[in-house]
């Protein structure tokens, strides 16, 4: 039971930091944020995405 536990949450972090990295980046690049202003840009807007992600990503797998 331990070891599906642990399955589950390393597979929400895992996926949510994909999701959250490539959605972000994504939306940065449509919204034409410059090359100079990307990285600090992307880091504010992953910090924000990335916890909303994992935590949909775990009621949804989870169901609860």
């Amino acid at each position: 039971m331990k070891s599906s536990k642990l399955r589950l949450i390393v597979f929400a972090v895992l996926m949510s930091c994909s999701t959250a990295m490539i959605v972000s980046s994504a939306i940065l690049y449509i919204h034409g944020v410059s090359a100079q202003n990307f990285f600090g840009s992307w880091l504010k807007s992953i910090s924000l995405a990335w916890p909303l992600v994992f935590v949909s990503i775990l009621t949804i797998v989870t169901g609860k």
